[in-house]
């Protein structure tokens, strides 16, 4: 579409404001002409060198305006507003200077500019209301140049106006044909008839092109068919700036009948408009009038477009590149934004998978390009926020929501005045569905806000005479808006389009009906008259007045039903009528309107059926279902294709695939001959193909998706039909692992916390869960097939089966499944910030193309901290190239899994346990539902070999009863103590409570060992239980085995690789430092600096700004015992916090957030890397443990934030068995420091807490206590600690009661903490 680009002069002159010219010498005036030739030919650096000179010479104000006019023909609007200032600051200081029509014209083009430069529309509708109130004063007759000018401005601001907001008052805003109304302007045409009847004919060609903008029906050719008899009649055609003016208005009018589908006038116009330059030029049209010639080709383009939609784009890209190299931004940002509009639309409609896949690519590239025009380059938010809602859709289906929030915030801080409500509602709206996807409800809550006070304004809206908002725009160009709209008391998208499409036909239904376009057979067929009991039997009844009293409510309930959706006989008896009548051309509304209508009410219906089946349903309302969703599939497909997106035909037909499947699950259906083996295959291609069609799309949240229901396909063939392996659906779970993985990037470039928790509520929102259980039960089926095979060998020589190369991949498909299921979120982000050994980075360094891409890597990661916007979008695509590119470097594949947190392999088991001489045995608790009483499993690995599984009798719903009985609800406390707490496990039952639990370990008594450290690592509520409190062979196991815990194996390996690094560099330090904020409790601060002395420490206050002064000491120091308060609260995890402070005497008092450390602040800190914190203190241990295995809480902030090791308690703790296990804790340590056994350069932490514990577990008579006492202390993470050599022989040489200073803390180490994408 052409932009007005050129506006004749009155009489011979080329200056658009003559009248500007009195009083100016006749050379100034001769410049002033050259300059505006050149700027009308679009020579644009000669035409600004010229009026820039006159400038210097002499101001004028007809040289400003020029600049003006230049500027805002080029797109360049800054400079336009800036130009139209200095003439407004020159009326300021000299008002006799300025016209004061020249004033008022300046300030609607300053009104304007900043609409666009900085949505500033309401002071842009204050401007041009202003000019109305002065300019109606005047008869059309009176109009001069620079009045004529102001009108055309004028009637520009009120359509922006019109089309993007809700303000204007007809009566005062209106568009009047009449010249002497005094509360309206007068309309263009008035001005055109005027000028012409004047015979101004060159002064009535800028108001010809914007009155044909005005329109977009045929009635838009009227004021060119009226302007051009008057030309050939009045002007003569052998003067150049007649000729120029009457050549550019042909080709805009060439344009407008483009627009209307006249190709071939629209040519014929070209050709005349050709015809003229040639005529009065021997030079080629090209090089007579640049610009003309430019305009011309756009057009000829616009009309011969390419049929093959990449050779569209490429069409219009190479306009958009020569408009940018002949300095026309507004057509370079028109043709753009063309070329991307068309590879969207293609992308979303096109049927050839090869040329999409092509046209997906090319798109790509064109929105980096659209988005660094509009973000980097114009910078004008009117045009940056359209850009940003075209993009916004791709990007966050792109998981790319990070970049576009980048973009969004770029624009939100140059915008503070944004008011333009349709695309403040668009684009509040899409930074809302944005900032969501990064987990950040905040920021998505406030964007929504503000999405929604735009909507109030929006120009489908209207408030009505209750002051409630209705949005009811029947205009064919805005049949979407109205499904955005709130409805109070729906719950989702779906219950909002149902009373949303029953408002719109109690709209539609009694205005055709009084038209007479429909019958009152039909009018109540539609309404559901026959339904309604209470007028059946009424002998009189008037059906408009009933109409009209039915609320919009009571038809969504009459149509779709209330409790049960409508029953199918009824429903479809309706649906006969509704259909023709909205498929009806003739009608009101538009038929995007109708057809839109039609999509919705098919839409509701099957998704009302879907959701209403009971759980598990039957196999009639199965079918019933599929059926439902089969006649939504047809009335999609025979709808007008501009309301329907391809995606909502694939969702149609996956969720027809998704019955099948579910009825491949039904054995009654199996059994009846309902579903069979080659109809699940056949759901299966259907499946692929749709999966194939978002794998281009790069739609990766539908992707999942449909790769989930693939798998489940797979696994239901198997299941009942052993027609495929159980390894087929693996294939698609591993697909949709690596859709995760990639949905998961956008993520990796926030903070630390704002990372956690949009991985983390990335894997709730898409249940990655169901993908990692469903991969576990395939792994172990397939495990199983593999023993029952070998079943013969198994029994001779069990060992050597299990070592076989074939059985160690089963097992290493289990270890890779099991460990993506547990803490996934935490393992990816600490692999963000992960100690990478300096052993892989030399050998990587060795290999010069490895060293290359770890340069580029360094160079562009640090480029990102202080890039633009724009330029972040570019650094990032090449980042996401260059761990594309490192990934085909072997080298480099160790380092990239530390960054990425990839699961622990059983090679990499192998390697951690060859570092220790101890026999190490993993032991992995699972949750798999399969066969029959599967719930509860144990994997175990020996030395990082996989040797085997058992299913346990116990299920979990067992175990979370047994914790709400056992560890939540208990009301027992110590009434010694000055707080009240809940005691679990305290009593005399306590031991026999315990015991019910003893399933859970039963098989470690004869797979395991006594003195084998035994490594737990449990699964969802398991984590709650003292798994190393639970007896074997009457004696809880820690008394056989040193227990230490961690959430997955694969958060163990990034614990253990820094403290082993130090180990084999021989650069461990040990620098204790201790904290009690309980210094007021004088008995409690005593027993505290016991437990400090066994540090060799003393135990030490907090200043007056206790969190800063407890985060400063902690950072500094790798080894951190913290004895105090701790608060936790199961709603809102991540407030999990330390005290820092004593507690307050009053009880209403609260802490202030300087005295506590919450579990969210300590994400964000970064420790030593391998520190160790103990926390003796309430719940400290306890987490909120997730759907997807997540746990949130201290533990896991802590292990973030740079901690190897970390001692908590699983409930509330005794003050003084937190102080006796602490001691005999320290003195293990101590020991093992001050005499450790030859040979050895470490200090095992695991059997200093078996000893700590132990010596807990007894009291002063040697009698065993409750477990409430000691069974609570657990050790999470790594188990060994570095020997300090320097403090090992200070150690041995002083007494720890008398050593108060501290060695000087160091942390070299031998490796890196690097951040990435």
């Amino acid at each position: 579409m052409l932009e007005i680009a050129t506006r004749a002069s009155s009489d011979l002159q080329w200056g658009l404001l003559t009248s500007l010219y009195v009083g100016l010498d006749e050379p100034h005036v001769a410049q002033l002409e050259y300059a505006t030739k050149c700027r009308v030919f679009g020579r644009y650096e000669e035409a600004e060198s010229q009026l820039l000179d006159c400038l210097e010479k002499k101001w004028s104000s007809a040289a400003v305006m020029e600049l003006v006019t230049m500027y805002d023909r080029m797109g360049l609007e800054h400079k336009r507003a800036l130009w139209a200032r200095e003439i407004l600051d020159t009326a300021a200081t000299d008002s006799q200077l300025i016209p004061e029509s020249l004033q008022h014209l300046c300030k609607l083009h300053l009104a304007e500019s900043e609409v666009l430069t900085q949505g500033r529309l309401r002071a842009a509708l204050r401007e041009a209301r202003h000019f109305r109130d002065w300019q109606i004063q005047f008869a059309v007759s009176q109009y001069t140049d620079i009045m004529i000018a102001g009108v055309c401005l004028y009637h520009a601001v009120i359509k922006l106006c019109r089309n993007f907001s809700n303000w204007l008052e007809h009566r005062i805003d209106g568009n009047l044909p009449a010249t002497d109304q005094a509360t309206a302007m007068s309309s263009l045409a008035c001005v055109r008839k005027c000028l012409l009847d004047q015979k101004r004919i060159l002064e009535a060609t800028q108001v010809v092109r914007h009155e044909s903008r005005l329109k977009d029906s045929p009635e838009c050719l009227l004021p060119f068919q009226e302007w051009f008899p008057a030309a050939e009649t009045h002007l003569n055609m052998k003067n150049e700036i007649a000729v120029n003016a009457t050549a550019t208005t042909r080709v805009f009018f060439a344009d407008r009948l483009n627009d209307l589908g006249e190709k071939t006038q629209a040519k014929e116009e070209l050709s005349k408009a050709r015809s003229l330059v040639i005529s009065l030029s021997k030079d080629a049209f090209e090089e007579h009038n640049p610009r003309l010639a430019f305009l011309s080709k756009m057009v000829l383009q616009s009309i011969e477009v390419a049929t093959d939609p990449l050779q569209r784009i490429e069409q219009y890209s190479e306009i958009s590149d020569i408009a940018s190299q002949t300095g026309e931004t507004h057509m370079q940002r028109v043709f753009l934004r063309q070329a991307y509009s068309v590879a969207d639309d293609y992308a979303d409609r096109g049927t050839d998978c090869i040329l999409r896949q092509a046209i997906i690519a090319r798109r790509d590239q064109l929105l980096s390009r659209y988005l660094d025009f509009e973000v980097e380059e114009t910078k004008c938010s009117y045009y940056t926020a359209s850009c940003l809602i075209s993009v916004g859709f791709i990007m966050i289906m792109q998981h790319r929501s990070s970049e576009w929030l980048d973009c969004f915030a770029a624009f939100e801080n140059s915008s503070a005045e944004f008011d333009i409500p349709d695309l403040g509602v668009r684009v509040y709206a899409t930074a809302s569905s944005a900032a969501r996807s990064q987990a950040d409800e905040e920021l998505a809550q406030r964007y929504q806000e503000r999405s929604h006070q735009f909507k109030t304004q929006a120009h489908y809206v209207r408030i009505n005479d209750e002051g409630k908002v209705e949005e009811t725009s029947d205009l064919a160009e805005d049949y979407i808006y109205e499904w955005g709209q709130e409805v109070p008391g729906a719950s989702n998208i779906m219950e909002r389009h149902m009373c949303i499409s029953s408002k719109i036909i109690l709209r539609w239904v009694p205005l055709e009906f009084a038209r007479n376009q429909i019958t009152e057979f039909e009018a109540k067929a539609i309404l559901c008259w026959e339904h309604v009991q209470s007028i059946e039997n009424s002998a009189v009844f008037n059906f408009e007045s009933w109409a009209q009293s039915l609320s919009p409510k009571s038809l969504c309930d009459l149509i779709y039903g209330t409790t049960t959706p409508t029953e199918p006989k009824r429903w479809h008896t309706w649906l006969a009528v509704v259909e023709p009548w909205l498929r009806r051309d003739d009608l009101g509304p538009s038929i995007l309107h109708r057809h839109n209508l039609l999509k919705a009410i098919s839409r509701c219906r099957s998704y009302l059926w879907g959701i209403s089946r009971p759980v598990p349903a039957p196999k009639e309302n199965i079918i019933q279902s599929a059926f439902e969703f089969e006649k939504d599939l047809q009335i999609h497909l025979s709808l007008d294709q501009r309301v329907i997106f391809r995606h909502e035909i694939w969702l149609c037909q996956s969720t027809i695939a998704r019955h099948f499947i579910i009825l491949g699950l039904s054995t009654v259906a199996r059994e009846e001959g309902l579903i069979n083996d080659q109809m699940l295959n056949n759901a299966k291609i259907i499946l692929e193909d749709i999966a194939a069609h978002h794998r281009q799309d790069k739609r990766m949240r539908i992707l999942h998706d449909i790769l989930k229901l693939l798998a489940t396909c797979s696994w239901t063939r198997y299941l009942n039909y052993k027609t495929v392996s159980p390894l087929d659906s693996l294939m698609y779970l591993e697909e949709a692992d690596e859709v995760f993985r990639t949905m998961l990037n956008s993520s990796s470039i926030l903070d630390g916390s704002r990372s956690f928790f949009a991985k983390h509520t990335l894997a709730e929102d898409v249940d990655q869960h169901e993908v990692y259980n469903a991969a576990v039960r395939a792994s172990l089926a397939a495990f199983i097939e593999y023993a029952n095979k070998h079943k013969l060998e198994i029994e001779k020589d069990p060992e050597a089966v299990v070592a076989n190369s074939e059985a160690q991949n089963l097992g290493q498909n289990i270890i890779q499944w099991t460990q993506k299921s547990k803490s996934r979120s935490l393992t990816d982000v600490m692999g963000l910030g992960a100690w990478v050994p300096t052993a892989l980075l030399s050998e990587a360094r060795r290999q010069p193309s490895a060293a290359r891409l770890l340069e580029l890597e360094d160079e562009l990661t640090r480029e990102l901290e202080n890039a633009t916007v724009a330029r972040k979008l570019h650094i990032r695509d090449s980042l996401r190239t260059i761990y594309q590119e490192m990934r085909k470097e072997p080298t480099l594949i160790p380092v990239l899994d530390i960054y990425e947190g990839t699961t622990v392999t059983s090679r990499e088991l192998i390697e951690i346990c060859a570092n220790f001489e101890q026999d190490i045995v993993f032991v992995d608790w699972i949750h798999v539902r399969w066969l029959g009483d599967w719930d509860l499993a144990i994997l175990l690995y020996r030395n990082g070999v996989f040797v085997g599984f058992f299913i346990l009798p116990m299920k979990l719903q067992r175990v979370e009863d047994w914790i709400k009985e056992n560890l939540d609800s208990s009301t027992q406390t110590w009434e010694s103590d000055e707080d009240a707490k809940f005691c679990p496990l305290i009593g005399r039952s306590a031991s026999r409570v315990i015991r019910q639990l003893e399933p859970l370990i039963n098989p470690l008594e004869q797979a395991t060992r006594p003195g084998e450290l035994l490594v737990f690592s449990p699964t969802l509520a398991l984590h709650r239980i003292p798994l190393h409190a639970l007896n074997m062979n009457s004696q809880p196991i820690i008394t056989r085995n040193p227990i230490v815990y961690c959430q997955s194996l694969s958060l163990l390996r990034l614990c253990l690789r820094p403290r082993i690094e130090q180990i084999r560099s021989d650069t461990a330090v040990f620098a204790p430092i201790a904290f009690s904020p309980l210094a007021n409790e004088i008995e409690t601060a005593e027993l505290v600096e016991q437990v400090a002395s066994c540090l060799g420490v003393t135990c030490e206050g907090l200043s007056s700004e206790p969190k800063q002064s407890f985060i400063s000491r902690i950072s500094q120091s790798n080894f951190v015992h913290f004895h105090g308060h701790v608060r936790f609260s199961e709603s809102d995890p991540l407030e999990h916090h330390l005290e820092l402070a004593p507690v307050p005497e009053d009880p209403d008092t609260e802490l202030s957030s300087d005295q506590i450390l919450t579990a969210r602040e300590i994400l964000n800190l970064q420790l030593p890397h391998g520190c160790h914190i103990t926390t003796i203190s309430c719940k400290s241990g306890r987490a909120k443990i997730s759907k997807s295995n997540e746990l949130l809480g201290l533990i896991a902030s802590f292990h973030y934030a740079g901690a190897s090791s970390v001692v908590t308690s699983l409930w509330n703790i005794y003050r003084p068995d937190g102080v006796e296990f602490s001691k005999a804790f320290y003195t293990h340590l101590m020991d093992q420091l001050r005499f450790p056994k030859p040979g050895s350069s470490l200090i095992d932490m695991a059997s200093a807490m078996r000893a700590a514990v132990l010596a807990t577990r007894v009291d002063e008579n040697g009698r065993t206590r409750a477990p409430y006492h000691w069974a609570g202390l657990v050790l999470n993470g790594a188990w060994i600690l570095g020997l300090d050599a320097a403090w090992k022989v200070r150690a041995s040489s002083e007494p720890a009661q008398d050593r108060t200073d501290k060695p000087k803390v160091h942390f070299g180490g031998t490796g890196e903490r690097r951040a990435t994408l």
